[in-house]
């Protein structure tokens, strides 16, 4: 099971929800062959985190949340059967990249534009 969300172009970006170990019990773990969409927002929220993670002046920019569902979409990266899969390391690589840019204008003083 793959949940999904809209990319740019109209087609979906995928985000895989199954085939994954979780914590089971008071002391034990569990592999589970299915999934659904209410696992792929705890798998989403989880990408957004580490992205910000060290990251935390991207959250002063405006529209910062709708602008993380941008780069999902932008990043996402197609596999051998031409559906586009989230790219968790494209979204953390892109959100670095605005902040580093976004703390070089603070260095310079220069006004924080938005960074396309």
């Amino acid at each position: 099971m793959i949940a999904n969300k809209q990319h740019a172009e109209g087609t979906v970006v995928g985000i895989p929800t199954n085939m994954r170990t979780t914590p089971h019990g008071s002391n034990g773990w569990q592999y589970m062959i299915s999934g659904g969409e209410s696992s792929s927002a705890p798998y989403l929220a989880g990408i957004y985190a580490c992205a910000l993670s060290g990251n935390k002046l991207f959250m002063t920019r405006p529209n910062w949340q709708a602008e993380l569902n941008d780069i999902l979409k932008s990043t996402a990266t197609k596999n051998p059967d031409g559906n586009y899969m989230i790219n968790p390391t494209g979204i953390h690589a892109r959100v670095t990249e605005i902040v580093k840019q976004m703390e070089m204008d603070l260095m310079q003083q220069k006004p924080v534009a938005q960074y396309e």
